[in-house]
């Protein structure tokens, strides 16, 4: 892959915006015309940088929430992220057993229903099981297990860390009373 597209990409998670470029180590790179709303979070995926917010188009491309680019043009991800919140936005998104996991308030990826969790394989979206109640606002990976960070993921738990597919909530002590924005793992 190209050392100057993971460099943008490492840039970009700083950004709150995106407009028609990006700045890194005091250089300009164009990214096209780039989106016409907020990027939130931002990953390498096959080769390509992804990203996620609350826009509608990337490149003049209709994307919907999320979209590639590959180091010249932007691409759509399907139909991208559609309906149910408004306005609807991926705020979060991850690489788990090869598949690009997006989260963040959407009630559909790529036209299939999925509850604000959905896994994109390459080719198609696809939900996360029963997906979750509220907003994604984290994801990680740690130990082959994907992990969710949000606004009160379940309404049973009043903690905001869950262990996803299968919902199991980590039962952490020092997990915040409110939501988590963000998720780091460190090793001891």
């Amino acid at each position: 892959m190209n050392r100057s597209l993971v460099l943008a990409a490492a840039c970009l998670l700083a950004m709150a915006t995106v407009e028609d470029s990006l700045v890194c180590a005091g250089t300009w790179s164009t990214l096209g015309i780039g989106v016409n709303g907020a990027v939130c979070a931002a990953t390498v995926y096959n080769g390509n940088l992804v990203i996620g917010g609350s826009f509608a188009t990337a490149g003049g491309v209709t994307a919907n929430c999320i979209a590639s680019w590959n180091g010249s043009s932007w691409s759509s991800l399907g139909s991208g992220m559609t309906g149910g919140f408004s306005p609807p936005g991926v705020y979060a998104i991850t690489v788990h057993n090869n598949m690009l996991i997006a989260g963040g308030d959407f009630a559909e990826a790529g036209g299939v229903g999925a509850n604000r969790i959905a896994a994109w394989d390459g080719t198609a979206w696809s939900p996360l099981g029963s997906g979750v109640n509220n907003t994604v606002q984290a994801l990680t990976v740690y130990n082959g297990m994907l992990i969710a960070g949000g606004i009160s993921l379940r309404q049973e738990v009043t903690r905001q860390i869950t262990l996803l597919p299968g919902m199991v909530h980590l039962g952490l002590h020092s997990v915040p009373e409110w939501e988590v924005g963000a998720i780091l793992l460190c090793a001891h």
